[in-house]
């Protein structure tokens, strides 16, 4: 298990989780080896605030691609046969595009109402030019969500 420290963020982000609060959770692959070897089973925990819980993928924000930053353009064409409107990510204040810590740019697409979240991710993995996207389908066991008031939520698959 891996014992992780919440302080509130200088944004406010997670703010509602008293800044002495320890989660412990087993983590697969996002920091897997960040902080040393450790044995057991693995398992995939999102923590969030409860804003970030929607009824339904895509309401109120877009899903993140990331794509190879030297063809974006073809990508997006290639893009928008698969979600609608792919929109570049640019930096606030001077709309220069967004460029990732590992130099690729970010195109921000809406997630049509009737998409089929697992099919999606698998038909975005084969649009040549996308290297991730934002999509983490079926691999959290649990989600621990912050509320305002301090306390926490507990979501579980199944």
């Amino acid at each position: 298990e891996i014992a992780i420290a919440f302080a509130p963020w200088e944004r406010g982000e997670l703010a509602a989780f008293p800044p002495v609060v320890r989660l412990f959770l087993t983590l697969d692959r996002l920091f897997w080896g960040a902080f040393g070897a450790f044995h057991g089973p693995r398992r995939f925990v999102v923590v969030a605030e409860t804003p970030k819980k929607v009824d339904r993928l895509g309401v109120g924000f877009r899903l993140p691609v990331e794509v190879a930053r030297f063809a974006w353009r073809d990508t997006q064409r290639r893009l928008a046969r698969v979600l609608p409107d792919p929109r570049l990510r640019v930096r606030e204040g001077d709309d220069e595009p967004y460029v990732t810590d590992e130099g690729h740019h970010i195109l921000d697409c809406p997630i049509p109402p009737d998409a089929d979240i697992d099919a999606l991710g698998d038909a975005l993995h084969r649009v040549p030019g996308v290297l991730e996207h934002g999509l983490f389908a079926g691999m959290a066991e649990q989600a621990v969500l912050g509320t305002p008031d301090g306390g926490v939520e507990v979501l579980r698959r199944g």
